[in-house]
């Protein structure tokens, strides 16, 4: 038998791959990957939604717990990063600020530079940077120093006064942004403008036009959906003007009045409920 002749013989079966087959299995995982992207992408913006709604409930935990600690008080909305004045010591010891005051999707809002940089104290009545994306309902929690017309003034609010409202449309946490900017908020509260997205910020899927998460007086968590066209993720209104009601910007703080953002007692009108904030779905 001649030994060359076959080892030749071996060798001729072994080879690489031609370019053909090279670009067949290029385009193979190319296809793969473009089919794969965007489900990952949505699954990775849910995870977040989820990350955001578990954190927020623990807010509506802590400020059940606060507000159980001070009489029915409920936390002042200028002070709830503070560790003694505020939530964080009611969401355990170890419990890192910087974590807890941004929301896990806030990728867009921090890209357009709409987070808010507070400086809360710490346990050591330390005082340090911090950014934010999550705010206060201005009208179902208390302030320090809220500002008016004749400078700022402390508004209290006991929770008991909320309830001649549905505790479940009460939002007292949400989405936050920091709009228009402003390089030193005083305080984080998630409302809107008569002409304008304001601090509202829907940057979560799940609608059209997106979703504010969002914890209520009750203690759940649910969601603000935009019933209105919205644009930069969520971030901003596609048109001008929230589709308000005639004569809307005639009483004095009307938009406390509407679900989510009230009842809130504004004068000699007491506490009033106008019904629903036009153009947000509550669930």
């Amino acid at each position: 038998m001649n030994v060359t002749a076959t080892r030749r013989s071996k060798r001729s079966f072994v080879h690489g791959f031609t370019l053909v087959e090279l670009l067949v299995v290029i385009g193979i995982i190319a296809l793969l990957i473009s089919i794969l992207l965007p489900t990952l992408g949505k699954a990775r913006l849910a995870a977040q939604s989820a990350a955001c709604k578990s954190q927020l409930r623990q807010y509506a935990l802590a400020t059940e717990m606060y507000t159980i600690d001070n009489k029915g008080w409920m936390p002042d909305s200028h002070k709830f990063l503070n560790y003694q004045e505020g939530l964080p010591r009611y969401m355990g010891n170890d419990v890192l600020v910087e974590r807890i005051a941004r929301c896990p999707g806030d990728a867009d809002t921090e890209g357009m530079e709409r987070l808010g940089r507070f400086h809360p104290v710490d346990a050591n009545g330390s005082s340090y940077e911090v950014l934010v994306s999550y705010g206060a309902g201005e009208n179902s929690l208390s302030a320090s120093a809220r500002p008016t017309g004749v400078g700022p003034r402390p508004f209290w609010v006991k929770r008991n006064f909320l309830l001649v409202g549905d505790s479940t449309k009460i939002m007292i946490w949400a989405d936050w942004q920091n709009n228009p900017y402003n390089p030193a908020p005083v305080v984080a509260v998630v409302k809107p403008a008569n002409n304008s997205m304001n601090t509202l910020c829907f940057r979560h899927p799940g609608s059209a036009n997106g979703v504010a998460n969002a914890a209520f007086l009750d203690g759940h968590v649910g969601e603000l959906h935009a019933k209105v066209k919205t644009t930069a993720h969520g971030h901003n209104l596609a048109e001008a003007n929230w589709p308000v009601p005639d004569g809307f910007g005639s009483v004095n703080g009307a938009q406390y009045k509407y679900y989510p953002f009230g009842p809130g007692k504004h004068g000699a009108g007491g506490y009033v409920v106008f019904g629903d904030w036009p153009g947000i779905e509550i669930h």
